[in-house]
């Protein structure tokens, strides 16, 4: 047969192959029993949505029974397939009152197709609906199953138009992610809300390649909501983060916690802790996306000079102790600076200098302009002029002139007995 079928307004192609067709009718109990079984049937749907548009095979057996109070759909080993796709549907329905009682199996052996057809960012890997039950009505439907997509075998629900997913995991080269969530299917933005997500070891070399190629994110107690088919600024969310093995300005960093919460235009992260081996950093950022230009403050507390590595590459015979209150400014790949800074024992080899409080401001060329406080600098010296070149976060040079009056020599080289 080669028949055109437009029977149901969902439903429009045409199909060929065979089947069988019987009716049988009980007089005695008043009822009428229909069934068509196919056998490897074509059927080539002008689906209305192009994502299931295209060329099937489908096989099963039906049957309607009609009695005299109820009408029951019975679906017995219906299997659709495209390719690698396959739809899989066995159960009952009663017509009567809309009641389902059906176990679907749907398979998609690429999910790229689908993602693109969706208007959605590229995804793909294979995508398996299994072990579910779909119970309520026709007209309010409740799905639920295990979903298969890849290494990801997350449990979903649908419900009311509603796509709920918890406990999926998935790991790759990239990372391991573990998060629960759900997406409104009856929506055309396709809205989402994320109530868990648990990213942890993100090693990503091109988005993490300012904090060194060994770099690794953990984010924890996410929450993210937004629109899949809108703009960047439909998202919301905030999530505890953790950066490990970090490599700053050519610091390494052996850790950075930080709160964070943000949207498509702007991001804060609170509470940031920064921990190296020279000491402890804290501070609050404020990010404009877009611009990426920057907010916040950075406070020190006795951090050790020497144990700096950029301080032990290019000035190994200087120690001090800093405290700094600085604020920050400008974007992530210029900031800049202004504030205080304070240095307590200050030495340079067998120099003892002493104390000091330096003021710092980033020019407008993007040279950090250094002065003293204190007129006299260290004990017996004044501080001319000093400046310090960044590229970046990264100090690149530093200059200064200073000027020695009555310096005794005694103070800065114990070894000088006399009052010279």
């Amino acid at each position: 047969a080669d028949l055109p079928l437009a029977i149901m307004p969902l439903i429009a192609g045409r199909w060929s192959g065979h089947g069988t067709v019987s009716l049988q009718h009980d007089p005695h109990r008043g009822t009428d029993m229909t069934e068509v079984e196919l056998a490897e049937a074509r059927f080539d749907w002008d689906a209305p949505h192009p994502v299931l548009a295209g060329v099937w095979t489908l096989g099963g057996a039906v049957r309607i029974v009609n009695e005299p109070y109820q009408s029951t759909l019975a679906l017995e080993r219906v299997v659709l397939d495209r390719g690698e796709d396959r739809a899989r549907l066995a159960g009952t329905i009663d017509l009567t009152s809309g009641r389902l009682d059906l176990e679907p199996y749907v398979r998609l052996g690429d999910a790229a197709p689908l993602a693109e057809r969706l208007g959605l960012p590229r995804a793909a890997g294979r995508f398996v609906l299994k072990g579910a039950r779909a119970s309520g009505t026709l007209d309010d439907p409740r799905i639920a199953g295990v979903l298969n997509w890849t290494d990801a075998v997350p449990d979903v629900e649908l419900h009311g138009g509603v796509l709920r997913v918890s406990n999926a995991r998935t790991a790759s080269a990239y990372g391991e992610l573990e998060l629960d969530g759900q997406i409104r299917l009856d929506d055309p933005r396709l809205g989402f809300e994320t109530t868990r997500i648990d990213l942890s070891n993100l090693t990503l070399p091109t988005l993490l390649a300012d904090l060194g190629p060994d770099a690794a994110i953990d984010l924890r107690s996410s929450r993210l909501q937004g629109t899949l088919s809108g703009s960047l600024e439909t998202l919301r969310g905030k999530a505890h983060l953790v950066i490990t093995n970090a490599l700053i300005g050519g610091e390494p960093i052996q850790s950075i916690e930080a709160d964070l919460e943000g949207d498509g235009v702007t991001v804060d992260v609170r509470d940031v802790v920064i921990k190296t081996r020279a000491g402890t950093l804290v501070g609050e950022v404020a990010l404009d996306v877009a611009s990426r230009r920057l907010r916040g403050r950075l406070e020190v507390a006795a951090l050790d000079v020497a144990a700096l590595a950029n301080v032990a590459r290019a000035a190994p015979e200087l120690a001090a102790k800093v405290g700094a209150h600085l604020a920050l400014g400008g974007t992530l790949a210029r900031p800049t600076f202004i504030g205080t800074i304070d240095l307590t024992g200050v030495t340079w080899d067998t120099v003892r200098l002493g104390d000091a409080q330096l003021a710092v401001q980033t020019l407008p060329d993007g040279r950090v302009d250094i002065s003293a406080l204190d007129q006299t600098f260290f004990r017996g010296l004044s501080l001319e002029r000093a400046e310090l070149t960044l590229d970046g976060w990264s100090p690149r040079r530093l200059a200064a002139a200073v000027r020695a009056t009555d310096l005794p020599l005694s103070a800065v080289l114990p070894a000088m007995q006399s009052d010279a």
